[in-house]
């Protein structure tokens, strides 16, 4: 099946990550990785901000979780590398999942800030769970 994207910027490299908050407590999803903890993440082939379904199909794809995505909570542009970074909220729907040993739950309780989490290459500024995080124009 080919990939149809509304919006492909070939030239451009682009992370998504995903906060996606468990079912039933104040905790989010992190996953175990060379560098050390990260919220889920993925390099797509859309780039519209707007286009959601991918992101869900992603997250099925890599963790078997059912999730909605609500909306693009943060984005950051870096020039040097010419990498856009996009955080996305999500609604966790599966209620009863069991994940790899590989994951955590972050309780946010106890933080005021996931920035370091977020991203691999690049601290995103301003990024906090109050939901505040600046969001820079396409």
């Amino acid at each position: 099946m080919s990939q149809v994207a509304v919006v492909h910027y070939p030239n451009v490299h682009f992370n998504y990550y995903c906060i996606i908050p468990h079912p039933t407590e104040l905790q989010v999803l992190l996953l175990a990785g060379e560098d050390g903890w990260s919220l889920p993440s993925f390099v797509p082939y859309e780039h519209h901000f707007g286009m959601v379904g991918h992101i869900n199909q992603s997250i099925k794809d890599q963790l078997g979780l059912n999730v909605t995505t609500l909306r693009c909570f943060y984005q950051d542009y870096c020039s040097d590398t010419n990498t856009r970074c996009r955080v996305y909220a999500m609604e966790n729907h599966s209620l009863d999942s069991v994940l790899a040993n590989a994951t955590t739950n972050f309780s946010i309780s106890n933080y005021t800030t996931l920035g370091c989490f977020v991203s691999r290459d690049r601290q995103l500024r301003n990024y906090s769970t109050s939901g505040t995080g600046s969001s820079l124009g396409d």
